[in-house]
């Protein structure tokens, strides 16, 4: 595992904030079990190899030995009826991306993420 990982020190933030994936905040609540377990996540995500990843997870029981969920938790579904989800087909929506915008009321309206454009 020591030869898989792209860095053997703790990435830390500097100017540019990106390196580290951590916040450098001392938390004098938060147990001290979690810094260990902190530690642990830490040196999986620094291995270079995804098949690492997927290892790990299917040692403890996540994913398949194939990656994918051993149980489907249902996150990435749209709730079916739910109020607010109903999204139309339309342009290309400047915030979101999404080709949802509509136009309603005199307005660009987006039913993905609720931009809306200048009204004519």
């Amino acid at each position: 595992m020591i030869n898989a990982m792209f860095s053997h020190e703790e990435p830390q933030t500097g100017p540019s904030s990106t390196l580290a994936w951590s916040v450098d905040v001392s938390n004098p609540n938060s147990p001290r079990a979690l810094d260990g377990l902190a530690r642990l996540l830490s040196l999986d995500m620094r291995v270079i190899d995804p098949a690492w990843i997927v290892h790990r997870y299917a040692m403890l029981g996540v994913l398949t030995d194939q990656g994918l969920p051993v149980q489907d938790m249902g996150l990435l579904d749209a709730p079916e009826n739910a109020p607010g989800v109903n999204t139309m087909a339309g342009t290309t929506c400047p915030e979101c991306g999404n080709r949802t915008v509509i136009h309603r009321d005199g307005c660009d309206v987006c039913t993905a993420c609720g931009f809306v454009g200048q009204c004519g």
